[in-house]
């Protein structure tokens, strides 16, 4: 009786959190839909901060404002499209396997897809049991090899490719240069794109950022080759006297190459030409 209560009472405690979480959810929501059908009034009223006596107050939240919304904001874009992307791959597989409730899933597997690697284990927790309970270890195997492939697609060909069109300004480079440090080691679209960012951005943190990702998810012999033969030219004198900062983060690169190389292959990949 005693687990009885409990269990009743663990479920009325969580309906009545989903209720306000809910809840908060449908105001934020209505609150956006009414943004948007007055935008441009709200912008006249705002813009008209700007020649008040607040104008110190306005040009301050509005510089650091547009340096978020270019920064931060187009990185949670990119997330917010892999997130879509994982919830109809997954709801394709789902629906194959004759899932009940697609849409409760749907929105399930949306919300965990917003959290990095994490969100994909956590979310295969439910999915692992409603498939036992379909049909047994067999459709628990099928449930986990989906995942496996989404997962694939997420890090090796979504999020690389997403986050490394970030790097086109130079504002949200260096969230770029620490997230795709954090993708599954040996990622070709990942290392091409931090490479870009070692030989392309002024911004000293950025580019020392880019070093050590790069340094991070760098496995293969070929890769630690193709390293050495692109960023061999910046460790030349002119490169040392007009960039330092550059010169040093391509020498860290290279060294951790060397590290991992035999001095034939290293020596080869010096005089090579880059691919």
């Amino acid at each position: 009786a005693s687990y009885a209560k409990s269990g009743i009472q663990s479920i009325m405690l969580f309906v009545t959190d989903f209720g306000k979480w809910s809840l908060n959810f449908f105001m934020a929501l209505l609150l956006s839909f009414i943004f948007i059908l007055e935008k441009h009034s709200i912008l006249k009223f705002v813009y008209k901060f700007k020649g008040s006596k607040i104008s110190v107050e306005y040009n301050y939240f509005s510089y650091f404002g547009n340096n978020f919304l270019n920064s931060f904001g187009k990185v949670i874009q990119a997330q917010i499209m892999i997130a879509i992307t994982n919830t109809v791959l997954s709801i394709i597989g789902l629906a194959i396997m004759s899932f009940p409730q697609l849409f409760a899933l749907a929105f399930m597997i949306f919300i965990l897809s917003l959290v990095p690697v994490a969100g994909v284990f956590i979310s295969l927790i439910p999915l692992c049991l409603i498939a036992f309970k379909m049909g047994g270890l067999i459709k628990v195997v099928f449930v986990i090899i989906m995942i496996f492939i989404i997962h694939a697609i997420e890090s090796y060909v979504l999020n690389p490719k997403l986050m490394s069109d970030t790097t086109k300004d130079e504002d949200i480079r260096k969230s770029a240069a620490w997230s795709l440090g954090e993708i599954v080691k040996g990622n070709p679209q990942a290392i091409a794109a931090l490479i870009r960012i070692l030989k392309t951005t002024e911004n000293e943190c950025t580019r020392r950022q880019g070093a050590d990702s790069l340094q991070k998810i760098l496995a293969t012999p070929e890769q630690y080759k193709n390293a050495v033969s692109v960023l061999k030219d910046y460790l030349s004198d002119e490169v040392h006297q007009n960039n330092f900062d550059r010169f040093d983060q391509c020498y860290k690169v290279l060294w951790e190459c060397a590290a991992n190389l035999p001095y034939p292959d290293f020596y080869h990949a010096w005089h090579s030409t880059p691919e």
